[in-house]
């Protein structure tokens, strides 16, 4: 939470929302308005408020859905909820406390009263442990390996097996997953690195987060040509903020180097290298394994081998784990993608990812085994 919280307040009436905004606003409280249920969760979403002061009675949506509806999604799942509500009767309390309400305060009521449990509320909210993501990041051997095809993948497909997934392009200059999506976005990351590391709490950095229309969550790097600088801070303050209220965190990094992406990657609980199983690509990876080694990273460090497009040079698994210098025990390669690459061109062309359009065929299924593999493993670290 920042120096002033902010509440949305839902309520069909005018004159009661210009009451309570003025009283809220006297009390040091940024203040958002809603009239109805269906604007009240846009505001949710855009906003980002420490609280909600909710209304029963309204017409269309009432309250009732509305904490049911933020009760739902992870990212609002603790989101603090007072309702307030002419019906005082015992039953319809009942009702507010099982939509998942934290305090329900009968109409009229002393508005110094209100904000007591309002306070009381984001005081127990502070000390309240919220679940935090797993953290995975993807990194490539070098340019043009597949990092970011993989990373989107993988993402789809802990989305499809009920996860909530924030997928993050980590990096300061334009990069390609907006085009892999078929995606126009006006927010990005360059939004944050133009802040003050200081101003990034968790309100300002989810604002920039979009969603796919798969269910996934995405902080894609800037899209214009201007220079940002991503610093250790912002990259901490990013990470730390995206890992509230989600179950897994997936950072598509774009190189081992610099102390703002060994700060992301010393926060991961795994670090996925996807290289191609031929000789120049696994050359640059094991000199990549040797940095991260320096930095006591490589026990947390897998190996994926995507094809790129069918050859007769590709390496055998084995021969992967020698020339990397691993022991052939499967578990320094976790995963060999097969070629396919009409089917990911098709798919970017698209906007849908090869797990979701066409998750039959061999490199969606290896993919699919992939995303089992690190929900399994990540959750036991």
């Amino acid at each position: 939470m920042g120096s002033k919280p902010r509440v949305l307040l839902v309520d069909d009436q005018p004159s009661v929302l210009d009451m309570l905004r003025l009283f809220f606003e006297r009390a040091g409280f940024d203040v958002e308005t809603a009239v109805d249920g269906p604007n009240a969760l846009k505001k949710v979403d855009e906003t980002h408020p420490d609280i909600v002061v909710l209304d029963v009675m309204m017409p269309g949506m009432s309250g009732i859905d509305v904490c049911r509806q933020i009760r739902s999604q992870p990212q609002t799942a603790q989101l603090p909820v007072i309702i307030l509500s002419a019906k005082g009767e015992l039953d319809d309390k009942v009702v507010g406390f099982e939509a998942g309400a934290d305090d329900y305060v009968t109409k009229p009521v002393a508005r110094q009263e209100l904000l007591a449990r309002a306070n009381a509320l984001l005081h127990r909210a502070q000390y309240t442990k919220v679940p935090t993501a797993r953290v995975v990041a993807f990194v490539g051997a070098k340019g043009g390996v597949g990092v970011t095809t993989v990373a989107i993948n993988v993402a789809a497909a802990m989305v499809a097996e009920g996860k909530s997934v924030t997928l993050v392009e980590l990096q300061a200059h334009p990069g390609t997953m907006v085009h892999h999506l078929n995606m126009a976005l006006a927010q990005d990351l360059g939004d944050l690195m133009a802040l003050d590391a200081s101003e990034l709490n968790w309100r300002e950095v989810n604002r920039r987060v979009v969603q796919h229309s798969s269910g996934l969550r995405l902080l894609t790097a800037p899209q214009d040509a201007a220079e940002y600088n991503l610093s250790p801070d912002h990259a901490k303050a990013i990470v730390d903020a995206l890992t509230i209220r989600t179950d897994f965190l997936l950072l598509d990094i774009p190189t081992v180097a610099g102390k703002a992406m060994r700060l992301a990657l010393e926060q991961a609980d795994q670090i996925i290298m996807i290289t191609e199983p031929e000789m120049v690509s696994l050359k640059a990876a094991r000199a990549k394994l040797e940095t991260l080694r320096s930095w006591s990273l490589s026990d947390r460090t897998r190996f994926v081998m995507l094809s790129r497009s069918p050859s007769a040079t590709m390496m055998r698994r084995n021969e992967v784990e020698t020339e990397l210098g691993l022991t052939p025990d499967g578990s320094g390669v976790i995963s060999m993608i097969p070629p396919a690459p009409e089917a990911f061109q098709q798919a970017s062309q698209i906007g849908i990812p090869v797990i979701i359009g066409k998750p039959h065929i061999l490199s969606a299924r290896a993919i699919l085994e992939l995303a089992a593999w690190l929900m399994k493993h990540t959750q036991d670290i």
